[in-house]
């Protein structure tokens, strides 16, 4: 995986990271800034706090749905920002499913994950994934392509979380 920017999540290593910043348009990092997030944890609404790099402040928008059918909640945060001349989009998302959501079914939702952003507009084009084992989790490395424009990313489930860590450029940037 060749993604830009840095997290330090509990679930990702150093090794990981140092295998994601080697993108060919790699521009100058210098100017990349670190900012904390928070996301939520497994016991009792708990929050964490991560630290994410990225090359602007990013954006953060928290959505909660309501699953009426179930009486429990659905939560995602994400974390998106770009580069000052735009010409990439750096995105990491937490999504906390309902705990019956979880390990057991982890395949297969990162497979609805995965089949869900494919669906999202009718040019998206699967050029891999793979599902991978990371730390004892497990996660998809995906690499999806649209009308010139390259997604790539990571997502990983531990317990009812789905951390993904993704990036958008122009096929010519790549």
């Amino acid at each position: 995986m060749n993604l830009l920017f840095s997290i330090n999540f509990h679930l990702f290593d150093t090794k990981f990271f140092q295998k994601i910043q080697s993108l060919s348009f790699a521009r100058n990092r210098a100017h990349w800034g670190t900012f904390s997030g928070i996301y939520p944890t497994q016991r009792h609404n708990q929050k964490q706090v991560c630290k994410i790099s990225f090359p602007q402040t990013p954006e953060h928008v928290k959505q909660v749905m309501t699953l009426k059918e179930d009486n429990c909640d659905m939560q995602y945060d994400v974390y998106v920002s770009t580069e000052q001349n735009k010409d990439a989009v750096y995105m990491v998302l937490i999504a906390q499913y309902p705990s019956y959501v979880n390990e057991s079914c982890a395949e297969l939702s990162l497979e609805c994950f995965l089949n869900g952003i494919l669906t999202q507009h009718p040019d998206n084009e699967l050029v891999f994934a793979d599902l991978i084992d990371h730390q004892g989790h497990k996660g998809m490395d995906f690499f999806i392509k649209t009308k010139g424009l390259f997604f790539k990313g990571r997502a990983v489930m531990s317990g009812s979380n789905l951390y993904l860590v993704a990036m958008e450029c122009e096929e010519k940037l790549y």
